[in-house]
Parts: structure tokens; C-alpha cells; sequence
């Protein structure tokens, strides 16, 4: 594996067929020239001056074994961009929003814990989302979806675009709050 996805989380991965490969990939990882791009469907109005979520994360482990991250200034450096891409207001869930996050940097659960931060959890989430409204929506799985991925090949050095179609679930809940696929 070239990099990880929560359990939650669907889309694209990448796999290294070569050592080599892999390294490589890491490299362009750790440099920062390998963009992610998710996308996400939260709950709530995202507030339209903020693209840009700046925030340290702290990393736990609870007694039963779990990890844990919750924003701290004590925690390691953590940069989402955000940008949103369509609104919703349900009748009777209220607002909803489907953004497109690029993790600048690449911490555990920063997705998941920066939207929440701001007060938009991300449907379906079970750490960090807003439990309430879940319970009536009854999402199957957290609405977090591995997107699109750029990078350099390791041996051709072509660019690579890489994109995940969302599935039929993801489909099925944004033609339920009225929203495009992207």
C-alpha cells in the first residue's frame, strides 16, 4: 500500500507492484508532491469564507485500544484545503454540504476531525459525527470518498490523474438531499 484509508472511508487506493515503486511514492508523498482529493457530505451551512482549515492535531489511544485525534495546540501541524462544491437544505434533516478536502498535510483522522471542528461532521462518521442526525438519516457508512490522486509514475515519470467514481450509495444520498455527483 502506498497510503492509507480509514475502515470508513471508500474510493481510490494505491499499490506499489515493486519496491522501488513504493519508495518512490513515498517520496512523493513526504515531499508533498502527491495530491489527494476527497470528497465528503457533511451536515451543516460550510461557512463561505473559509477554505483553508489550519489546525494541530493530538493523536490518542483510549483504554480499549482506539485512536483518537481531537484539535490541540499541543498536536502536530495539520492542513486541509476545502472547497465547496454544492448546498442542500432538507426539509427535515436540515443543511448539508458536499466539499472537496485536499489534505496538505497527512494525519490520522484529519479529514474527519478538521470538518468536525468546524462544525460540519461528516454523515455516517461514527467517531466524530453528529450522532443525532445520523440516527435519522441512517447512513450505512461514513460519507468520506477517496476521490482523485495525482502523482508522477516512479519509472515513466508521465502524471498520473487518478479518480474513483462514487457508488451507488454515494449516488443514492446525494440525489437524496438533491445534490450532482461531481
Amino acid at each position: 500500500l502506498v497510503h492509507r484509508l480509514d475502515r470508513e472511508t471508500s474510493g481510490l487506493m494505491l499499490l506499489a507492484k515493486r519496491r522501488s515503486s513504493l519508495t518512490e511514492f513515498h517520496r512523493q508523498l513526504r515531499e508533498g508532491q502527491m495530491r489527494k482529493r476527497y470528497i465528503a457530505l457533511v451536515w451543516g451551512s460550510w461557512p463561505q469564507d473559509c477554505d483553508r482549515i489550519d489546525a494541530p492535531l493530538h493523536k490518542w489511544v483510549n483504554a480499549k485500544g482506539e485512536r483518537w485525534v481531537r484539535v490541540d495546540p499541543e498536536g502536530q501541524a495539520a492542513i486541509t484545503k476545502i472547497k465547496v462544491l454544492q448546498r442542500s437544505e432538507h426539509s427535515q434533516l436540515g443543511k448539508a454540504c458536499l466539499l472537496e478536502c485536499e489534505p496538505i498535510t497527512g494525519r490520522t483522522h484529519q479529514l474527519r476531525v478538521h470538518l468536525a471542528s468546524q462544525g460540519c461532521a461528516i454523515v455516517g462518521d461514527p467517531k466524530y459525527g453528529d450522532h443525532d442526525l445520523d440516527a435519522k438519516l441512517k447512513p450505512k457508512r461514513m460519507m468520506l470518498h477517496a476521490w482523485q490522486l495525482r502523482c508522477k509514475h516512479p519509472r515513466l515519470e508521465e502524471k498520473l490523474h487518478l479518480r474513483a467514481e462514487p457508488d451507488a450509495l454515494w449516488r443514492q444520498l446525494l440525489q437524496f438531499f438533491e445534490l450532482e455527483t461531481p
